[in-house]
């Protein structure tokens, strides 16, 4: 079963096809943790969304996220977005952020 990160997809630049013909056509399974889920970046795709449940990971009894499981049908997502697309770009881990851009 493939598995294919949708957003961030500028960082698989250069990745194998992982089977896009297994997934075309097919429904699809997001696992997103909470509040993620609510990423705008969905209202750029055609995707309809089920919620299907919720589940927690726990460590110790305490749980440390809680995980939205939903099943995605109506869009296939596109492996190379162009560098524009809310899909491509990948989160900033570090630095300094001035109107969407990395200050150096």
């Amino acid at each position: 079963m493939p598995v294919i990160q949708i957003n961030e997809r500028g960082r698989f630049i250069g990745f194998s096809d992982p089977g896009m013909s297994l997934v075309t056509g097919h429904a699809g399974l997001y696992v997103g943790r909470e509040p993620d889920d609510k990423n705008p970046i969905w209202a750029f795709t055609t995707a309809v969304r089920e919620p299907l449940d919720r589940v927690e990971r726990r460590w110790r009894g305490v749980v440390m996220d809680t995980y939205a499981l939903e099943k995605v049908t109506g869009w296939t997502p596109e492996l190379a977005p162009p560098p524009d697309s809310p899909l491509f770009r990948w989160r900033v881990l570090a630095g300094v952020v001035w109107f969407g851009t990395v200050a150096s």
